[in-house]
């Protein structure tokens, strides 16, 4: 499908430019890059306002080298509040250096979609064109009941009435408002795709097969394409899997045994071995198998196989309906 649209750059690091050419060579959307150094940001912006909207907004969080008369404009926040009141549907990326994100507050990170570092941009490119087409199909919809929201999440039979419970009472009701698809993009990116749950991860799915990622990925990964996720906001480098689906694919290949759990029948997937097994990253125990990818500490962003006796509640989470708890590892603080 050709893009529709282009996707708006606005930068006051005219050397950001050579990030807009990578965008618009691998996504295949015209980039226009607008390099705002040395300009006054209240006299140039209506022009470029009153444009088509975007596929894409992004803008720098740091405007500091304009020659803007009013100290609003020194922050990307400010141009992207009206991006948003011009364009509701349209969404809005910001990027910066990681130096400046660390100052940027939870109530203006809110005035963003997303917030990207820019040392980090080529690995996350291929997540805005599929952020362009997405925000599009839900802007363009005309659904009125949540049913439709479901079709676009691709969500399986037999999901849908649980995930139904747990969607925000917003995204069941305002289809009308243009903020749907910003909204929407929230919950998906932040809950349904990053909590285990409806969704694992490959170190939760390898987990949940009891067997290491590397079998997972080199030796069975194409066994479970069904379970792939294909919804809104399924993006090639975070692919995720439905976890009911995966279960029906594991006891169709290896149907259980009396009394036997997921992580004891995928070490009977064909062509995994002794040495694909799983191991507790706390106990170094191999069996019985690891149920849980459960965090190091209350502060550590990395994960790890885990027996669930060997973890604790994670403090930082609290218990979701239909949701894996989060655990980390036992013992840490």
């Amino acid at each position: 499908m050709k893009p529709q649209g282009k996707i708006l750059w606005i930068d006051d690091n005219p050397e950001r430019c050579k990030f807009a050419r990578n965008l618009e060579e691998e996504s295949g959307f015209k980039v226009d890059f607008r390099d705002v150094k040395g300009k006054n940001l209240a006299k140039y912006l209506p022009s470029v306002l009153r444009s088509r909207r975007p596929a894409l907004a992004i803008i720098d969080h740091v405007l500091d080298k304009t020659a803007s008369e009013k100290r609003i404009f020194e922050t990307g926040a400010s141009v992207a509040e009206i991006v948003r009141q011009t364009w509701p549907s349209c969404p809005v990326m910001c990027v910066t250096a990681v130096g400046k994100m660390e100052s940027i507050d939870e109530r203006t990170r809110r005035l963003y979609d997303d917030l990207f570092l820019i040392e980090d941009f080529e690995a996350v490119l291929p997540r805005f064109p599929v952020i362009a087409h997405d925000f599009l199909r839900v802007s363009s919809s005309r659904f009125r009941k949540p049913d439709g929201l479901l079709r676009l999440l691709d969500v399986p039979p037999q999901d849908r009435q649980r995930l139904l419970a747990v969607l925000p009472q917003d995204l069941k009701t305002g289809f009308a408002d243009r903020s749907l698809a910003s909204r929407l993009y929230a919950w998906v990116d932040h809950v349904l795709l990053e909590r285990p749950g409806f969704l694992y991860n490959d170190l939760w799915t390898a987990t949940f097969l009891g067997i290491t990622t590397k079998a997972f990925h080199t030796k069975v990964e194409s066994r479970f394409r069904e379970a792939v996720y294909k919804g809104l906001f399924a993006f090639p480098n975070r692919k995720r899997w439905w976890t009911t689906t995966l279960a029906a694919i594991l006891y169709r290949l290896c149907p259980p045994q009396p009394g036997e759990m997921p992580w004891e029948a995928g070490r009977r997937l064909r062509s995994i071995a002794r040495r694909d097994y799983s191991e507790c990253y706390v106990c170094r125990k191999h069996s019985p198998p690891p149920q849980i990818a459960g965090y190091l500490d209350a502060s550590s962003d990395e994960r790890q196989p885990m027996h669930l006796e060997c973890t604790v509640s994670h403090p930082g989470f609290k218990k979701e309906m239909f949701f894996e708890e989060i655990r980390m590892m036992k013992g840490r603080k």
